[in-house]
């Protein structure tokens, strides 16, 4: 009896792992066949081009670091706004927008295949260097940063404070390359700075997008209506020379505080998402109209804090 119910189940384990074989099989069938044939042929060539460089390069290099490469450039192929995020970046760029970290204040990018100044963060000691917008940084120290990969350039400009960094940069209209030395500094980003203008108008800076900058913009909007008893007749927006950087959520959600629609922001292209839905949360009194004052933009994704 006992052999016949161990065959019942030596057969019932034989079909439940058939039938799952199947139906991964399909699965991966399916995923297949929603690419083009086209892409498997250049997924081809990637996979040769990959084995001739390990095979042949002049030094090993690891796979890893071959494909990190290829991402690299792939996203940097598309436009100035795309770029990968490895682990690493990812971890330097959501210590920042926690507010606090030991650098310059500096947001940087690679643009035209340079290290380029996004924006000194005020009241930092690349705000009070000199440093601005658009200034390409061709040295750190001694070294050149040409083939220097972003993340290498914001660890290279971090370090504990009082410690100090030459930068060689290169200016728009400045014939000569100059070089500013800086000493670096606990970085503590004040994310939103706010007063009251004259005939009941409140001003609002928002330096960089942070975990709290919502909260710290509905503050900000308390206290000017406790200020004017609930006749606030505007605010003025201020968002120039703001970074973003991984921000563009935490922007996302600070739409409800002005806007009315129960769908705020979502993602159109290329297929809409979701998640990125933001829903009414509050609204400043239907008298006051925010004037958005921006000029300046960066990418969302390609930045770094140092």
């Amino acid at each position: 009896m006992s052999m016949i119910k161990r065959h019942r189940w030596s057969i019932t384990l034989a079909v439940c792992l058939t039938t799952s074989f199947l139906v991964l099989q399909e699965v991966a069938v399916r995923r297949a066949q929603a690419l083009p044939n086209d892409t498997y042929q250049e997924l081809d060539t990637f996979a040769s081009v990959l084995a001739i460089v390990q095979k042949n390069y002049v030094e090993p290099v690891s796979t890893k670091r071959l494909i990190d490469g290829a991402i690299t450039g792939m996203l940097a192929s598309l436009d100035p706004h795309s770029a990968y995020l490895t682990p690493d970046l990812y971890r330097d760029l959501e210590v920042e927008t926690r507010g606090s970290f030991g650098g310059l204040g500096i947001e940087i990018t690679i643009k035209n295949g340079a290290l380029t100044v996004v924006a000194p963060i005020e009241d930092t000691p690349a705000f009070r260097g000199g440093l601005k917008a658009g200034d390409q940084i061709i040295k750190i120290d001694d070294d050149f940063t040409k083939d220097m990969s972003l993340t290498e350039a914001v660890k290279r400009m971090r370090g504990p404070k009082g410690s100090k960094i030459k930068l060689t940069l290169h200016r728009n209209g400045v014939s000569e390359l100059f070089t500013v030395t800086l000493a670096r500094d606990v970085i503590k980003i004040q994310s939103v700075k706010a007063k009251m203008l004259d005939g009941g108008y409140g001003y609002i800076r928002v330096t960089t997008f942070q975990e709290n900058t919502g909260e710290g913009v509905e503050k900000a909007i308390d206290e000017f209506e406790a200020k004017e008893h609930g006749k606030l007749k505007g605010i003025v927006f201020d968002l120039r020379d703001n970074p973003a950087n991984t921000g563009t959520p935490r922007a996302a959600s600070m739409l409800p505080i002005f806007l009315s629609n129960s769908r705020l922001c979502s993602s159109v292209l290329p297929k809409p998402n979701p998640g990125s839905t933001h829903k009414r949360r509050r609204l400043i009194p239907a008298a006051s109209k925010a004037l958005i004052r921006s000029r300046k933009k960066a990418s969302t994704s390609a930045t770094g804090s140092s």
